[in-house]
């Protein structure tokens, strides 16, 4: 049976209040006839209620009172299936998401939980297309709505979905607006709306470094406001410097007229919004060429080699500055330390592990060769691992098109003391002792 809050919810819905007299009222009142109890000075100690929300709410008791105005939730045409809801609202969910069946969920319909309590209905009886074991903390949430659902428990899509929009309401800090946030959210996923399409990549324009960074943080909404954009900038001077070491936040508040702290705010809280999941996904052809990059290398680059493998990979006319790209990259490895050229940028790959390789390298005749050049290295152990890869019975098909030097450089620490590199040479350690060792007690004479 439907109670009296969920009659004054109703009551409430079907007025043209503000968002502010409706939050008031579902937040502080319980009943119709409670509502209609409260004088002006009772209405003004409300929480959030000023004095032209209780004039509002005022001539809401009027409209109440008068003769005018029937309230829908006691008319007699009310249809019986509210009490005995039809079991064909649990088949309907069981059905790919539509408008009609989003419509039935607790989360969008206008009536309270019980349909879904006495069907016993639970996110693992939803369609797979509701995505309900989505995790809310891969979605871009504002940070009031999200830190309302995680302090009521609720963690997935399914949870979400199967909660009254009106039992949110009641929340602290949770107004109408966080509950269109959430309607709009959900809808986009179900329905696969394109203005959430969170791996949508054709929103990003790729024609440079920088073009790409600015339309990634408009996409991702660092921004919300059209006439302060200044998160923005600060974020994007972040991500494209061009020369020397990462902006401090000193240097930040300068460039910006702000104080260093108000600087570390920003940033704080921009990097906490980009490293959401639904925001790293729009990047998703992006980390899909990068991943390609590193991969085809062995599984590992410096990063002061990435610039201008990417800017060959996406034919941009300027390559990204290093210590700007490995910004960019700590998004998706928080831990990461990318500051260097010689710092290591890895993906999961086979050939960190296989032992070929290795063993090409250890049967090559260093004695007679005296020493190789690292690409000519690299050119000749991925012919060879193509053909003879244990993970790919095709050789056609072997990701390694040629190693990068820090998978070489992979493969001499592992060998030991058997092998050195010096000035880009491979030689047997043997011969580099001879050849550099008077050099080398010199330096340390």
């Amino acid at each position: 049976m439907m109670n009296y809050q969920d009659e004054l919810s109703q009551l409430i819905n079907i007025n043209n209040l503000s968002v502010r007299a409706e939050n008031v009222l579902l937040q502080n009142v319980g009943s119709i006839e409670e509502l209609l109890s409260l004088d002006e000075e009772k209405i003004l100690n409300l929480r959030n209620c000023g004095r032209k929300t209780v004039q509002e709410i005022l001539a809401f008791q009027d409209t109440i009172r008068s003769d005018r105005f029937i309230p829908i939730i006691f008319s007699e045409k009310q249809p019986s299936q509210e009490s005995q809801p039809s079991p064909s609202i649990a088949d309907k969910l069981k059905e790919a998401p539509s408008e009609e069946s989003l419509s039935l969920l607790p989360l969008f319909s206008s009536f309270p939980l019980f349909n879904i309590n006495e069907l016993e209905i639970t996110p693992d009886d939803l369609h797979p297309e509701f995505y309900a074991s989505t995790k809310l903390s891969d979605l871009a949430l504002s940070r009031r709505t999200a830190n309302v659902l995680y302090y009521s428990g609720i963690e997935t899509l399914g949870e979400l979905i199967l909660t009254s929009g009106y039992s949110l309401l009641r929340k602290k800090n949770f107004g109408r607006n966080s509950l269109a946030e959430l309607k709009d959210i959900v809808r986009s996923i179900c329905l696969k709306e394109t203005s959430y399409n969170s791996g949508n990549s054709t929103q990003i324009d790729y024609s440079s470094y920088k073009s790409m960074i600015s339309t990634f943080l408009q996409q991702s909404g660092i921004s919300k406001h059209q006439d302060n954009k200044r998160n923005e900038d600060i974020i994007f001077k972040r991500f494209c410097f061009q020369e020397g070491k990462v902006p401090t936040l000193e240097e930040l508040g300068q460039d910006f007229g702000i104080t260093r702290e108000r600087a570390r705010q920003i940033l704080l809280k921009a990097t906490t919004t980009l490293q959401i999941k639904s925001n790293l996904d729009k990047l998703s052809y992006f980390w899909e060429r990068f991943d390609s990059i590193v991969t085809q290398g062995g599984g590992m680059i410096h990063l002061g080699s990435l610039p201008a493998a990417l800017q060959a990979e996406f034919n941009w006319s300027n390559p990204p500055y290093y210590r700007a790209l490995g910004q960019l990259l700590i998004l998706r490895e928080p831990d990461a330390n990318l500051k260097e050229e010689s710092n290591l940028v890895t993906a999961q790959s086979t050939c960190l592990n296989c032992d070929v390789p290795l063993k090409y390298l250890l049967s090559l005749d260093f004695d007679s060769i005296n020493c190789l050049h690292i690409k000519v290295l690299a050119v000749k152990l991925s012919s060879h691992c193509q053909n003879n890869c244990y993970q790919n019975t095709n050789p056609s098909n072997h990701p390694v098109t040629t190693f990068h030097k820090a998978f070489i450089e992979h493969l001499i620490d592992k060998s030991g003391d058997r092998f050195a590199l010096h000035n880009n040479l491979v030689s047997s350690y043997d011969k580099w002792l001879v050849k550099y060792s008077g050099k080398l007690e010199g330096i340390i004479c």
